[in-house]
């Protein structure tokens, strides 16, 4: 797929999401249960970003574009 303007990429991304938050957000709800608001979301949001660093480190890695810093 080769989207060539921002818009595209705009509609892509929107529409993916669109495809894939609502069940990411019901099957949290159906492990954890409760309001979202009731738990300890700071703590939540910090695990969840380790999770997304090692995700980019592991692309990166598969992709061959490590950056040394």
């Amino acid at each position: 797929m080769k989207l060539k303007t921002p818009n595209e990429i705009k509609e892509f991304a929107l529409n993916r999401w669109d495809k894939l938050a609502g069940k990411k957000y019901d099957d949290g709800q159906s492990r954890h249960g409760g309001l979202l608001t009731d738990r300890d979301s700071l703590n939540d949001l910090e695990e969840e970003i380790i999770d997304a660093w090692f995700y980019v480190q592991s692309l990166r890695i598969k992709l061959g574009k490590i950056k040394d810093t």
